[in-house]
């Protein structure tokens, strides 16, 4: 999977979040049926009159997912913002339920930006820090609040379930040849 940049006209500069201070990951739905990542980004502008779209990230129905304001300090729940990623998902999920496309997409994103994250970060929904519904009754919310950051022990066990390797081959992927990077990435596939 991958995170496609769009050609975002800003009418303001983005202000750059500090990953070590992230606490949490915020999931939000458009609470629209049909809007896309543009809807979105021209009615934060328009109405909202913010620089562009509040999100840091936007998964599309079809599983897209979109950088909005990417690492940068968000505008997704009052007082959350400068601790917080957000992550928007196309839907009213009071009336919707997701695409199977968008829950597998959303699960990579979290295990990826949960890897950027300090240990410790919890998934909630907008509901959780606001007076919302966000991100609707339909949401599956329960499978994304269960996700957290895998401990490096965690993580080998993991990789030698999975992969059937032995704890001599784990020591070597590890502090020979790839360090603690490759078995974060690793396990995370495999999760």
């Amino acid at each position: 999977m991958e995170i496609k940049k769009l050609d975002l006209k800003w009418t303001g500069k983005l202000q750059p979040l500090l990953i070590n201070s992230v606490k949490h990951i915020i999931l939000h739905h458009t609470a629209h049926p049909s809007w896309n990542v543009m809807d979105v980004h021209n009615y934060h502008q328009r109405s909202n009159n913010w620089i562009g779209i509040g999100y840091n990230f936007f998964i599309e129905k079809d599983g897209t997912i979109y950088e909005g304001r990417g690492l940068n300090i968000g505008a997704g729940a009052t007082g959350y913002n400068l601790n917080s990623l957000h992550i928007c998902f196309a839907g009213n999920f009071e009336s919707q339920t997701p695409t199977e496309e968008q829950i597998k997409s959303g699960k990579w994103l979290v295990r990826y930006l949960l890897s950027l994250c300090p240990f410790g970060v919890d998934v909630m929904g907008h509901k959780n820090v606001g007076r919302t519904a966000c991100p609707g009754k339909f949401f599956t919310l329960k499978e994304f609040k269960e996700m957290r950051r895998m401990t490096k022990e965690e993580q080998i066990k993991l990789i030698q379930e999975k992969a059937g390797l032995d704890d001599n081959t784990m020591m070597y992927l590890q502090f020979y040849r790839y360090g603690d990077a490759l078995i974060e990435k690793l396990a995370n596939a495999m999760d």
